[in-house]
């Protein structure tokens, strides 16, 4: 069935929305509203934006984006920092040096298991030595 959802139905909320609970569904388009603004501002704040991720990610390499969701007692970069896993590799995945919640494709041979490998140490890490369970912000399907 190909059915439309409200905004409602779809309950959007920070790290949320009703397609969390429903792996089974596929998202085929969205009816955004957008506001007219000011161009000037707008290209400002994006330039802005764009700098400051350039700045503080490692988005000139291949990766999926932060990995972990930030656990209330600690930023999770700096807790993957604090146990020694920047820079740190398995296979071809490797703790970006530039900050340490991504995960990159260091040298473009980094498998699907090399990856998952590296998340697994470092959840069993922060679970074993800080009672910390890393929730990641990527979703695995199909595996």
């Amino acid at each position: 069935d190909i059915i439309w959802l409200t905004k409602e139905e779809c309950d959007f909320a920070y790290r949320h929305s009703t397609f969390q609970s429903h792996k089974d569904w596929t998202i085929l388009a969205a009816k955004i509203k957008l506001q007219k603004g000011d161009i000037q501002k707008i290209s400002d704040l994006m330039d802005s934006r764009r700098k400051r991720r350039m700045d503080s990610q490692p988005l000139d390499r291949p990766c999926a984006g932060s990995v972990f969701r930030n656990p209330v007692e600690i930023p999770a970069w700096k807790l993957i920092e604090q146990m020694g896993f920047r820079g740190y590799s398995v296979g071809g995945a490797q703790v970006s040096e530039k900050h340490a919640n991504f995960i990159i494709n260091a040298n473009n041979s980094a498998t699907a298991k090399d990856i998952l490998d590296l998340i697994k140490l470092i959840q069993r890490t922060a679970k074993e030595e800080h009672n910390i369970e890393l929730i990641t912000e990527v979703e695995q399907l199909n595996w």
